[in-house]
């Protein structure tokens, strides 16, 4: 006996946990199961006839409205939230088809996981989304810039000086900075921007829709001068500045995301070395010393393999006697097309990919070997080695340290490591145990360009 279908369906209708609604072309609700009310607290008799953008969140009507005009037969998946009867919203995702007159639409509430995967995207001290829900908002402009034309910008934004304010007031003070400079960024950027924070004192804006260059550089000049008023912080005024970078992009470029933070980031160390307190855009000239960067890394990556690094040693002399009193290890690259590469060309790259950690473990042994042969040959001269801030938060760094002494039958009191100030202020405990650790071998320490910590 064939099923009584109509009622089979009406059954089914009624009884389903999924929301479901049929929508005539004028975006009006037409029938709705008793889900709805459970959900969202509204009747079916409050909902039918009524428009659906009357209840969908404003930011979403846009987006949802767009999916649906282009909707046909095959099914298209959506999320957007709909007001609750008690207030609040609630997220709903949707799997909805068309055929030309009518949509018809299942939903079902997807709030507790939207609640924790929005979570999962926002940076836990100022509530901006963080690196990960950037990546996604700037490629998703990207790809409107390609159909829709405009100019979408980055602007990567760095506080001056704010290292030097968190160590000297402390991190609850320097959170709390933080937290106010979010504050300042998010009400000078327009409504529509992205404003995020990628940790530390750097902040990125995703600006879209944009008529050209002189408009957003109208926007980064505006965040510069977002500055120009100090921040207050438990009732107490901190004058910050902020160096800031632009990077472009219009619709035939063909820009990543990744390409657009890195020339961003690049324009903002040029505004840094450029006096800070003010924005440079990226150029074809940056692009240029980009390349050449990468260039150098991807290098330096064989540079040891192939024993293009060379030790020499500068000798360091008492000042009232003219003694010899070391000799301080300083490291060359013999590039066998560029020649003699400078250090600060290299080191920092070193740095950025964590090769300065192999580096600096064959700078270590090379230097303890010379200066065993030193004193083999009767000359007590102690060696200096550079250490990067990097090295120091290896859990292991003392124990290499006491390694490459004892490989070498150096003395530990023949050896002095140089540490930057920045190497101190981290006070992180690997650190702390790694001075400690070699305080206690006898190994020198000594604090190099004290004060220029400062960025």
């Amino acid at each position: 006996m064939e099923p009584d279908r109509p009622s089979d369906y009406g059954r089914l209708f009624a009884l389903s946990s999924e929301l479901l609604a049929t929508i005539d072309r004028h975006g009006a609700f037409q029938m709705l199961n008793p889900a709805w009310h459970r959900v969202l607290g509204w009747s079916t008799d409050e909902l039918c006839g009524r428009q659906t953008a009357d209840f969908m969140h404003p930011d979403d009507r846009e987006r949802t409205f767009s999916i649906l005009g282009g909707m046909g037969t095959e099914v298209y998946d959506f999320e957007n939230r709909y007001a609750h009867k008690r207030g609040g919203w609630r997220w709903l995702r949707w799997r909805a088809w068309s055929d030309g007159e009518v949509w018809f639409a299942s939903a079902s509430d997807v709030t507790e996981n939207k609640d924790l995967e929005l979570k999962a995207l926002a940076d836990p001290l100022t509530g901006l989304p963080n690196r990960l829900l950037l990546n996604d908002r700037l490629e998703h402009a990207l790809v409107r810039l390609e159909r829709a034309g405009g100019t979408v910008a980055v602007i990567f934004v760095d506080l001056d000086r704010f290292k030097v304010a968190n160590d000297t007031l402390g991190h609850e003070t320097g959170d709390a900075l933080l937290e106010a400079a979010a504050e300042r960024l998010s009400s000078t950027a327009r409504g529509s921007d992205t404003v995020a924070r990628l940790g530390g004192d750097e902040f990125v804006i995703v600006a879209e829709d944009l008529s050209g260059p002189g408009e957003a550089g109208a926007l980064a000049q505006r965040i510069v001068g977002a500055f120009d008023a100090p921040l207050t912080v438990v009732g107490e005024s901190f004058p910050l500045s902020a160096s800031v970078g632009l990077a472009l992009a219009a619709r035939g470029d063909g820009r990543s995301s990744e390409e657009m933070l890195r020339e961003a980031d690049t324009a903002m160390y040029r505004a840094k070395g450029a006096g800070r307190n003010r924005y440079e855009v990226f150029d074809h000239i940056m692009r240029a010393e980009v390349a050449d960067r990468l260039a150098v890394a991807l290098e330096l990556r064989h540079a040891l393999a192939r024993e293009e690094l060379v030790l020499v040693y500068q000798p360091m002399v008492g000042v009232s006697d003219g003694s010899l009193a070391a000799c301080e290890a300083l490291l060359r690259w013999h590039h066998p097309e560029r020649g003699v590469v400078a250090p600060l060309s290299f080191v920092p790259l070193a740095e950025e990919s964590g090769l300065i950690v192999p580096i600096g473990e064959w700078v270590l042994r090379e230097a303890c070997r010379q200066a065993a042969k030193w004193r083999r040959q009767g000359d007590q001269v102690p060696v200096t080695v550079n250490v990067s801030p990097i090295q120091l938060l290896e859990p292991d760094f003392a124990v290499k340290v006491a390694e490459a002494c004892a490989d070498a039958r150096l003395p530990p009191q023949q050896l002095w490591l140089e540490l930057v100030e920045t190497s101190i202020v981290q006070q992180s405990e690997t650190v702390l145990d790694n001075l400690s650790r070699l305080h206690d071998s006898g190994v020198r320490i000594a604090l190099d360009d004290f004060g220029a910590g400062a960025t």
